[in-house]
């Protein structure tokens, strides 16, 4: 009985474990293409001579890598918590831990719209 419960947190704990990943790694590429574009938003309002844009793309990549950095170390644990168990061989009891992270509230991957 007790076994079939740790199935059953080990199945929902490893699927939660590898669409968190998923997440985590589209929130990385767009934080990329976001840095690319705020980059290319900075330089163009330099050779214009627009010193508030410029200022404000700047900004967006700062934000944008930032946002990178931080997904990236989350993907990285996240890719850590799905390996190590297989590793070791204590695959059922880590991933049923992880079968809170169903509760955990989601942000939207799609950044909000920018203003520059």
């Amino acid at each position: 009985m007790l076994e079939g419960l740790v199935d059953l947190l080990a199945l929902l704990g490893g699927v939660a474990l590898v669409m968190q990943l998923f997440r985590f790694a589209a929130k990385v590429i767009l934080s990329a293409a976001q840095g690319a574009a705020a980059s290319g938003v900075a330089e163009s309002s330099m050779r214009r001579g627009d010193l508030t844009a410029m200022t404000e793309g700047r900004e967006a990549e700062k934000q944008a890598r930032r946002d990178r950095r931080t997904n990236s170390a989350i993907a990285f644990v996240l890719l850590l918590w799905i390996a190590v168990p297989l590793a070791v061989g204590y695959v059922e009891e880590g991933y049923a831990i992880a079968a809170p992270i169903w509760l955990l509230p989601r942000k939207p991957i799609r950044p909000p719209p920018a203003d520059v």
